[in-house]
């Protein structure tokens, strides 16, 4: 797991989230797929960093599993 996301039981049932902050990358990605501009994902979370945008869709890829809702 990247060092920009973690997963601790208690914070989003487990499920793998942005450090500092309860953003699944399902989420961040599900923008990206919606939409098919990155700029759509920055405007939808402008609180985000390139960075962790970037760590949320490089998880997503390897753990695709991830965008099934629990």
């Amino acid at each position: 797991m990247s060092a920009r996301l973690v997963s601790k039981p208690g914070i989003c049932g487990g499920r793998p989230c942005l450090k500092g902050t309860r953003m699944e990358p399902r989420y961040v990605v599900g923008v990206l797929l919606e939409t098919g501009a990155y700029a759509d994902v920055a405007e939808a979370y402008p609180h985000l960093t390139d960075e962790q945008i970037r760590a949320c869709v490089e998880y997503v890829q390897t753990h695709p599993e991830v965008m099934v809702d629990p």
